[in-house]
């Protein structure tokens, strides 16, 4: 009676409830698809792009059935699409477990390798002093014979055998401290390389967010020896997700990287900092600016991105940006923490998109 009483409470359910569940379902998914994409680590076989862009094209198809393949004559059914979903999540995580795999073992050779080289230096110490040993016998064993000629003759000996043993071991050493070396300054050629390409943003090619937010930490620190003007502006492409839906995600992604490059020329100096903050999003960082420079600075880089245009298909693809500002205060002669700049400069750039996109807020507004 209890489960029939549960079966009748499920069939009276309102429709509007249960379809309501249905939306959270689904933004839920494509929410944890857009993560997914956002974290995964880069490997040979699945470039980071086009993982990101598959996720994005299976996130639209479960929000709202979209037709994604060009040649299909009709929408795919929502199971066809989670067992897509579900493909693509585990050939990702695959390859990425394939490519930690690949790189531990190659760690594990390489010390390996070191400890079998170092092991060899050691014998082949054991073995100069054995043979140094063996003339310090055979000498003590002449000096008791008490023969002249036998201790002249073994005491020669003994000196020239010591003295190859200290110049094959000097060699030997000499050798293997070079192959060291050169192993050590190819390990850490490789370590900076690894840790240089961990800093970059693959579609941009600028500083991604962690490398930004610790330029920044940096910045600000170096205020405190030395006080200086730093300027942050978070500057966010307007309507990007029509630009996606209207000609597709390789435009898009021919738009961020128009805008990255007019960013970088915008803002041309040495300790002037560009980075990709996520998604259609950026952070710059200035030092030495103040007053209306920060503003002047923000308007130039806002009419050339006005200026950009990107080829499409069929259509010539214009953008323009929202940007926020904002300067770094001191409170009793510290500066105030990275969070509360960005964040600062944040609102701004959400004040800007209120009032229409394509411009310039900061605090004087």
């Amino acid at each position: 009676m209890l489960f029939r009483n549960r079966k009748a409470e499920t069939a009276t359910q309102k429709p509007a409830a249960v379809a309501s569940e249905i939306e959270l379902a689904k933004d839920t998914i494509a929410a944890l698809l857009r993560t997914l994409a956002e974290f995964c680590l880069p490997t040979k076989s699945h470039p980071t792009p086009d993982y990101e862009r598959r996720c994005e094209e299976l996130a639209a198809e479960v929000l709202v059935k979209r037709k994604v393949d060009a040649e299909a004559e009709a929408p795919r059914e929502l199971l066809n699409v989670h067992r897509d979903l579900r493909a693509t999540v585990r050939e990702q995580r695959r390859a990425e477990s394939r490519e930690y795999r690949t790189h531990r073992e190659t760690s594990r050779v390489v010390v390996e390798d070191l400890v079998r080289q170092m092991r060899q230096a050691l014998h082949a110490q054991e073995t100069g002093f054995s043979e140094v040993l063996g003339h310090l016998d055979a000498l003590e064993a002449a000096v008791e014979s008490g023969e002249p000629e036998l201790i002249r003759d073994t005491t020669h000996k003994a000196v020239q055998g010591v003295r190859g043993v200290i110049e094959i071991q000097t060699q030997r050493e000499k050798e293997r401290l070079r192959r060291l070396e050169d192993r050590v300054e190819e390990m850490s050629g490789e370590l900076e390389e690894a840790r240089a390409e961990a800093q970059i943003d693959a579609l941009t090619g600028l500083l991604n967010r962690g490398a930004g937010e610790e330029a920044l930490q940096r910045a600000i620190v170096e205020t405190r020896i030395a006080r200086r003007d730093v300027a942050v502006f978070m500057v966010d492409i307007d309507h990007f997700k029509k630009v996606n839906d209207t000609y597709g995600h390789s435009t898009g992604d021919e738009v961020i990287k128009g805008v990255a490059r007019v960013l970088s020329m915008s803002f041309p100096r040495r300790d002037d900092v560009v980075s990709r903050w996520g998604g259609e999003e950026f952070l710059i960082l200035c030092r030495d600016v103040e007053g209306k420079d920060v503003r002047n600075l923000a308007e130039r880089a806002r009419e050339s991105i006005e200026r950009l245009r990107i080829p499409a298909t069929s259509d010539i693809v214009t953008a323009t940006v929202s940007i926020g500002f904002s300067s770094l205060r001191y409170e009793d002669g510290q500066p105030e923490l990275p969070s509360a700049l960005v964040g600062r400069a944040d609102s701004f750039l959400y004040e800007a998109k209120e009032q229409g996109r394509n411009r310039v807020c900061g605090p004087s507004d």
